[in-house]
């Protein structure tokens, strides 16, 4: 009989310490970039703090806007506008209104609860129609119904 050379025997488990300790050092890491990511998207206290204070221009950039508009048949109309420093009058003002800027409409800044009005009468015998909106509401559109007789526009800023 002839020798037989006995095989090298295998190391059947010696893989598994290496392979439990790369997952381990994964799910390490997966956990410190877990915290990293979580730190970055929370914010800092200082942070936290300043979200209570609004400043002036965020204040203004909030703050409701009122738009009056004017149109009708008339070329012309006197109209008096409710505005944030009190009441303004415009004398012969052409129809449709519009601005040296080009918008079809007046605009003010006003605060929540605020008064809001226009009263509007054609100077040529047309008719005229108000809109006062604020923000993308309607608070109220009228015509006039008759030549001469206003058209009255009034309500308050949500």
């Amino acid at each position: 009989m002839t020798a037989v050379d006995n095989p090298p025997r295998r190391r059947a488990l010696s893989w598994i310490p290496a392979a439990l300790a790369i997952a381990f050092l994964l799910a390490g890491l997966g956990f410190a970039g877990y915290r990293a990511v979580h730190a970055l998207a929370q914010p800092s206290a200082a942070t936290r703090a300043a979200r209570g204070v609004r400043s002036a221009a965020m204040e203004e950039a909030l703050a409701p806007h009122v738009q009056y508009a004017v149109t009708g048949t008339s070329k012309q109309a006197s109209m008096v506008i409710v505005t944030p420093a009190g009441p303004q009058t415009l004398e012969h003002a052409a129809i449709p209104l519009v601005t040296k800027s080009g918008l079809p409409y007046l605009e003010f800044t006003v605060k929540h609860g605020d008064p809001v009005g226009l009263s509007v009468r054609a100077d040529d015998g047309g008719t005229v129609t108000c809109t006062v909106s604020v923000g993308s509401t309607v608070v109220a559109t009228k015509t006039s119904p008759g030549p001469g007789q206003p058209a009255v526009c009034e309500g308050t800023a949500p």
